[in-house]
């Protein structure tokens, strides 16, 4: 085996051990979703803050956040428009996008071409807006990371920018967050491992 062989062969391992595919980091069903769910103007028209918790095992990499959103209010009422933001405490973080769900139906929202770096931890994703609904959905378990409670908070009672304002919904958001686990895992470093073996012993092969 020729030096600049050996050296392809290396830079290939290295690449592969550091690189990984894009997965599932936390989510439920999408394909379960289901229409009724908490809404961000109840009845009394007092606008919510909804926020689904999750939690992320290791550092990753988000580009792709999905969720199932309908009229929180009458069908075809002409009202559901939110925003849709994430952060590390309950009731801020930085804007992901903004939807339309106006026509009724639970409707899926997809936002992509995100590049967000978590370190492992807690988070949450905030959901404002007019009269829009977060539809719920069973949870689902992945490697990286798994979901919370929701959580609403109505604005004109205690206010929403400290946890006190805040309390559980008892569902499960319809969301899934995709990303990139950004650390090796065990079994490519383990192929990394063998490999640099296999190189090492025909270098002194070689020598020899």
């Amino acid at each position: 085996m020729r030096l600049p062989n050996l050296l392809s062969l290396v830079t290939l391992l290295v690449a592969s051990t550091f690189a990984s595919a894009d997965s599932v980091v936390a989510a439920s069903d999408l394909s379960a979703a289901s229409f009724a769910g908490a809404n961000l103007c109840p009845e009394n028209q007092d606008c919510e803050e909804l926020t689904q918790q999750f939690t992320v095992s290791t550092p990753v990499q988000i580009d792709e956040i999905k969720v199932v959103v309908t009229n929180g209010g009458l069908p075809f009422d002409g009202r559901g428009t939110f925003n849709l933001s994430l952060g590390s405490a309950l009731g801020a973080g930085m804007e992901i996008g903004s939807g339309d769900a106006s026509m009724g139906p639970p409707e899926k929202f997809d936002f992509t071409g995100l590049d967000i770096s978590l370190p492992a931890g807690t988070y949450y994703l905030l959901m404002t807006g007019d009269d829009a609904g977060w539809s719920p959905a069973p949870t689902l378990t992945t490697s990286l990371g798994s979901l919370g409670p929701e959580w609403a908070c109505d604005p004109t009672l205690f206010g929403c920018t400290t946890a006190f304002g805040w309390q559980t919904t008892r569902l499960i958001a319809a969301v899934e967050i995709d990303g990139t686990a950004i650390t090796p895992e065990p079994s490519t470093l383990a192929l990394f491992g063998t490999g640099l073996l296999v190189v090492v012993g025909e270098v002194r092969r070689r020598v020899a």
